[in-house]
């Protein structure tokens, strides 16, 4: 009996020594970590590069709205309506600014056959850009930019109102290449164009 039980035991230790343990070395752990850093470093900033660019093409694209909404509103009530940078468009009664950097709002304003006093109540405003981007608009003929851009009951510019000209719109950084723009021609029309394009820096 007492050989049986020895075969048995030796028998039991070869399928121990056989068995293979379930775990990770140190090495293939620094393997996985290093993997992990390499992903997060190329990754990380291309995330970033695509929410940037995202929220500028956002902002383009609002205030291309609401110069197109100032021309919608002048030609549907009849009367002369304006858009402008504006320093305090969440007021009550939100003024133009007088400046050609529209980052800080603006509103779309009924206005007079003038283009020069608002009337009534706003008819739509945006606040500052959270994102801290800039936009300026550029006059094409050069010169004094105009701070507003003011639509006659036609939907075209009121006498007196240039709109041909560029905004430009760069992030916080003014980083080269970030740039997107919306032109504005005489009659009103817009495109949105990138960094290269058609005067955009």
């Amino acid at each position: 009996m007492g050989g049986e039980g020895g075969a048995d035991d030796w028998a039991h230790c070869l399928a121990q020594a056989g068995h293979t343990q379930a775990g990770v070395t140190l090495i293939e752990l620094m393997v996985v970590i290093a993997m992990v850093a390499i992903v997060l470093a190329i990754g990380i900033p291309d995330y970033q590069n695509f929410t940037r660019s995202n929220t500028l093409l956002a902002e383009v694209h609002t205030l291309k709205g609401d110069i197109a909404l100032a021309r919608s509103e002048a030609a549907t009530t009849g009367s002369n309506v304006l858009i402008c940078a504006s320093s305090n468009p969440t007021n009550s009664t939100p003024g133009c600014s007088g400046s050609n950097e529209w980052n800080t709002g603006w509103a779309v304003i009924p206005t007079d056959s003038t283009c020069t006093v608002t009337t009534g109540q706003a008819i739509r405003v945006r606040g500052a850009f959270l994102s801290q981007n800039t936009v300026t608009f550029t006059n094409a003929a050069g010169g004094t930019a105009p701070t507003s851009f003011c639509f006659n009951r036609n939907g075209l510019p009121a006498t007196g109102s240039t709109l041909s000209g560029i905004f430009i719109f760069n992030t916080k950084n003014n980083n080269t290449g970030d740039e997107l723009c919306l032109g504005i021609n005489d009659s009103g029309h817009m495109n949105i164009l990138a960094a290269g394009q058609s005067g955009c820096p």
